[in-house]
């Protein structure tokens, strides 16, 4: 898996994510590439976009924002990888926010 840190804030939330994908893959042979990118455009701190697609994987928000994303990809994974050791995710957009 490759992660593409914009700014060292983001670097906590990515460690996270990439310790989750590593347990249940194979890392050597992942072509998987998520980008954090850290987005002050948002009306709410905590808000977020995740935007999967069969390139990559997308994450938007402030840093809060971002720590929230990757609870919600956490949730996407399989709790009982199979024993080929791919992680197959849908391609989605999730766009979340507090009220």
């Amino acid at each position: 898996m490759t992660i593409k840190i914009f700014s060292i804030k983001e670097s906590k939330t990515a460690e996270i994510l990439e310790s989750a994908f590593n347990f249940k893959t194979d890392s050597k042979k992942s072509n998987s590439k998520v980008e954090f990118i850290t987005d002050v455009n948002f009306k709410s701190k905590e808000a977020y976009k995740i935007s999967i697609s069969s390139k990559k994987i997308i994450v938007t928000g402030s840093e809060e924002g971002l720590f929230y994303a990757v609870q919600s990809l956490l949730q996407l994974l399989p709790n009982k990888p199979s024993d080929k050791k791919e992680i197959k995710l849908p391609f989605i957009t999730v766009e979340d926010a507090p009220r």
